[in-house]
């Protein structure tokens, strides 16, 4: 991987300026290069150009090649061609980020309702207009389901 055309050395932000120089030299090419990752020690990193803003990606080094987008690759040539007929494939195959997850989770009224209004949660207009916290509450604070990464176990706060 040293040995490679394409590695640069240099921090994570010194191959980004490399890559907009280069990129401000042939726009319509998809610039990429690969460094090594200081953040991630074992690792490598393929940083790329679609139009202005660099994109990172992690390689993992194996003792049978390199692994990239949760697939092996025997040597660096195969990982570059799967990446260059690949490129825009990863926009659609990650799944969404923890934060992108927990903002999708709706909220749970403590009243045990739910947030669909049936249960005189928050959303309720049976309570007076919101959820009263005091002596005659069962509930002790606020009941999230955040849905896990594995399917079929849920995680609850």
């Amino acid at each position: 991987m040293l040995n490679y055309r394409k590695f640069r050395r240099g921090t994570k932000a010194e191959v980004d300026e490399l890559l907009k120089m280069e990129k401000s030299e042939y726009p319509m090419r998809i610039v990429y290069s690969f460094g090594i990752s200081h953040e991630h020690p074992g690792t490598f990193i393929l940083t790329y150009i679609r139009s202005t803003n660099p994109h990172h990606e992690y390689v993992g080094l194996y003792p049978k090649g390199f692994k990239f987008r949760k697939r092996m690759f025997e040597d660096i040539d195969r990982l570059v061609a799967h990446f260059q007929r690949h490129v825009n494939d990863q926009l659609h195959k990650s799944g969404p980020s923890i934060r992108s997850v927990a903002a999708m989770v709706p909220m749970r009224s403590p009243a045990g309702g739910g947030s669909s209004g049936d249960g005189g949660g928050w959303g309720s207009n049976n309570d007076g207009g919101g959820w009263k916290g005091g002596e005659g509450d069962r509930s002790s604070g606020i009941a999230l389901h955040i849905p896990c990464l594995f399917p079929r176990s849920p995680l609850y706060l």
